[in-house]
């Protein structure tokens, strides 16, 4: 089979068209089986992960030595394992009926909401623990006299849109007329002592907040039942600080913060009168939404009105200038990317560029094309693309550093505030539910970790799936159907090698109904593929071997160091891992020396560069080098030519 017609298969998968099955009047149901190949990291034995439609579920060793089910996007798991992590994939598609499709689709997804259930209450206890403390050492730093560095406060979520960190008073003004005009709405259609008197409940409330004085029993942690929701006393306490900020804010209808909003250059950030209008129909909208949300008996309504009162700023400021402005939806707990790494694949910027502004104008247009009212969905991909596009855009320009977050942006800028309402509860009571929320902690932190413990031969990211998939076969088919009968054949664990992800996939290749295999190359591979059929052949191949000459990879932080990739080079592969252990053991030596200035980065890299040069020796590859940037599409330089775009 050639390059093309492996292109094409890949496509049609990666676009979700199911395969025809001879004899059938229609598609067959599919899902995938996806190994991912080994690179050096947190998974440099490999990773494997089970596709329904367009989401991903995968699990993934996490600290504190538990496996955890994740659900990702198909996009970002491919952007990640395949691009970033520079790994290839096989992708097995399995036929199966509707039933067994949905059965199995419906088993991860259980399991997954139960494993995060659990894992909540674990985070809340932790919480609880954290604001009992704080409290108390907030009251002695209150005392005359009492040495102290003063109060932490709380970072409440958007709350950071309208005021700034510490407690300063709120300083009085002629205020935002946007929210006078909400102001006026709500007191002409609940009465003009609505909002006095939703703040003075909601003080009362939070003055009377109490924590548990019992001891709970323990709750017992299961893999197949949901736990109750928890909703403990920090999360309240929280809650009813966000919900009474938010009141503040429009009752003195505060403006917004400067650097609040974010706005670009040029054709693509201006406006039509139409969409001009549009903007103002969209404002009134929203105005009407939040009417309604300030009397919502939802306890965590202050987030959204606060988002809804920037978002209402944006709206307006958009269309009165005739320049459209998004909200910063970056937090500064974001991690940064160094201005170094962007220097460092300068030649990537222009097609990361291209598709970031790509994105955010599909984004504009579904916004705009929209015939009906608010999608508040539809403004948030806005703000979203419109974010990413203005991050890189100017960590390019070298202006600062790159705030990176997966998945959607969310707009909730914290500020951390100092002027809190006392609760009511004494010293004693906070102490007390102190010693028992961290004993319930530490207790649920052992549960957990022996119900969810991760292995490395019994209980990995491979056994866990084919349990899920047996426990959900067996405990949803009522008809007497086995996984050998749903499947095509059943791929155990246990007494046999399934456990390694190498193998599972052979087993799962030669046992259940497949309809196609392929291979989604790593993006070094695709990049070389397209570099292979522009160029001669043989300069190719010398020029991207190794790490001095490749114009393809730039070395990452994180990677090891070496010199030949052996991914490729099957028949030199020996040869060259010889030469990377004896690089590693000299970048070692050298980092030795240079430890006390360096923290021993040199001297890491090294070390782990001799260490995974080593199945070198025995044809065995598991390094690959890593990318610290990766387009979507897997472009050449200057988007040539494209390589399996994202599922």
């Amino acid at each position: 089979m050639g390059p093309s017609q492996r292109c094409a298969i890949a496509m049609a998968f990666a676009l979700g068209a199911a395969a025809q099955a001879v004899g059938e009047e229609r598609p067959p149901r599919t899902f995938e089986y996806l190994y991912v190949d080994a690179n050096e990291g947190g998974s440099s034995g490999g990773h494997v992960a089970i596709r329904f439609g367009d989401e991903v579920y995968h699990y993934q060793h996490e600290e504190p030595g538990v496996l955890r089910l994740h659900r990702d996007g198909d996009q970002a798991f491919l952007h990640l394992y395949s691009a970033l992590q520079n790994r290839n994939i096989r992708a097995v598609r399995v036929a199966v009926s509707d039933e067994t499709y949905r059965i199995l689709r419906d088993g991860f997804e259980e399991r997954r909401q139960i494993e995060e259930a659990h894992f909540d209450r674990l985070a809340s206890a932790a919480e609880d623990a954290a604001l009992f403390e704080q409290l108390l050492a907030e009251r002695q730093a209150r005392w005359p006299g009492a040495k102290s560095e003063g109060l932490q406060g709380l970072a409440l979520p958007a709350v950071g849109f309208f005021l700034p960190d510490g407690g300063d008073p709120i300083a009085a003004g002629p205020g935002w007329p946007g929210l006078h005009a909400l102001r006026t709405r709500i007191a002409r259609e609940r009465g003009p002592e609505f909002l006095p008197a939703r703040k003075g409940e909601l003080a009362r409330s939070l003055a009377a907040l109490e924590p548990e004085s019992a001891e709970r029993p323990p709750v017992p942690v299961s893999e197949e039942r949901l736990p109750a929701a928890s909703y403990g006393f920090a999360r309240r306490y929280r809650d009813g600080l966000v919900a009474l900020q938010a009141l503040e804010v429009l009752e003195r209808a505060l403006p917004l913060r400067a650097a609040s909003l974010r706005t670009g250059e040029g054709p693509d950030w201006e406006l039509s009168q139409a969409e001009r209008e549009r903007l103002g129909e969209l404002a009134g909208e929203l105005e009407r939404r939040l009417g309604e949300l300030v009397a919502s008996s939802r306890p965590d309504f202050g987030v959204p009105l606060l988002v809804g009162m920037a978002r209402l700023f944006a709206l307006h400021a958009s269309a009165s200038s005739g320049h459209l402005f998004v909200l910063d939806a970056f937090s500064d707990e974001d991690p940064l990317l160094p201005r170094a790494a962007l220097v460092r694949n300068a030649a990537l910027l222009p097609l990361l560029n291209s598709e970031n502004r790509a994105a955010f104008l599909a984004a504009r247009a579904a916004l705009f094309e929209s015939a009906g009212g608010l999608e508040e969905a539809r403004l948030a991909d806005l703000e979203s693309t419109g974010n990413r596009w203005l991050e890189l855009e100017e960590g390019a320009r070298g202006e600062r550093d790159v705030r990176l977050h997966p998945g959607r942006l969310v707009p909730a800028r914290p500020a951390r505030r100092t002027d809190l309402p006392q609760i009511a509860a004494a010293d004693l009571v906070l102490r007390d539910a102190l010693g028992r929320v961290v004993r319930e902690k530490t207790a649920l932190e052992h549960a957990l970790l022996e119900a969810f413990r991760y292995d490395l031969i019994t209980r990995n990211c491979v056994t866990e799936i084919f349990r899920t998939i047996d426990r959900s076969l067996a405990e949803t088919q009522d008809d007497g159907r086995s996984a050998d009968r749903a499947l095509g054949g059943h791929v155990g664990v246990g007494f046999n090698l399934n456990f390694i992800p190498f193998v599972s996939a052979s087993s799962v290749e030669g046992r259940w109904h497949v309809l196609e295999r392929q291979e989604l190359p790593s993006r070094r591979r695709a990049l070389l593929h397209a570099l292979y059929q522009r160029e001669e052949a043989i300069g190719v191949y010398l020029r991207e071997a190794n790490t001095l000459t490749s114009t393809l990879y730039h070395h990452a932080n994180d990677d090891s160091f070496f010199l030949f990739f052996t991914d490729d080079a099957a028949a030199l592969r020996p040869l060259y891992g010889a030469i990377n252990l004896a690089s590693g053991v000299a970048a070692a030596s050298v980092g030795l020396l240079l430890s006390p200035f360096d923290g021993g980065k040199v001297l890491s890299a090294g070390a782990r560069g001799a260490l995974f040069s080593l199945p070198e020796l025995a044809f065995f590859n598991i390094r690959k080098g890593t990318f610290e940037f990766a387009a979507e599409d897997h472009s050449s330089h200057g988007g040539e030519t494209k390589e399996m775009s994202a599922w």
